[in-house]
């Protein structure tokens, strides 16, 4: 299968595609390409005419501390809660591929457009592509842990809530350092 369709599979949540990515061994790198291109867009992208500031730094750091830890503390919760073990490579490999609904959702959710009406449609598709990023994540701890849904609800839920605030210091510190 080529990249194309397994980018397509995760974003139309086809578990036979989750279990090709999560098992195939060498998938990490195309992963890494979807890290590598929302990092580029947000830090270059959506800078606007500010040119490379800090801000655009941490925007460009954002998307690797979500794809490195995201990894290490699913694996982790899932491991201390439920005795449950999966390589932390795993689920990297599908916040990869899912990136681009955070990606576009991040950012639509982000536009002041003149007209209220556009705003409110904006808003609300990109809290949607958001939610889907997380579910797409959701899918793929449940396809390789095996656990319940409300289980791997509960191991994302406290990851993402760590690297949330770990993201959040990383760019305070970016921008005070730089």
């Amino acid at each position: 299968m080529k990249i194309i369709q397994r980018l397509f599979g995760v974003l139309t949540f086809k578990a036979d595609v989750y279990s090709e990515i999560i098992d195939h061994s060498s998938l990490w790198k195309e992963s890494a390409i979807f890290i590598v291109i929302a990092a580029s867009v947000n830090c270059f992208f959506f800078n606007g005419a500010n040119g490379f500031t800090s801000q655009s730094l941490a925007r460009f750091v954002a998307p690797f501390i979500s794809w490195f830890l995201s990894g290490y503390l699913c694996a982790l919760f899932l491991k201390t809660i439920y005795n449950v073990s999966i390589p932390e490579t795993s689920v990297m490999k599908i916040v990869g591929y899912a990136q681009p609904f955070s990606l576009v959702g991040f950012h639509l959710g982000r536009w002041n457009l003149t007209n209220p009406f556009i705003n409110l449609l904006t808003s609300l598709l990109g809290s949607v592509l958001l939610f889907l990023f997380y579910f797409a994540i959701l899918i793929g701890i449940r396809v390789k842990s095996r656990v319940s849904i409300g289980k791997a609800l509960i191991v994302l839920v406290l990851s993402f809530l760590i690297i949330s605030i770990v993201q959040f210091v990383a760019a305070k510190l970016i921008i005070t350092l730089f």
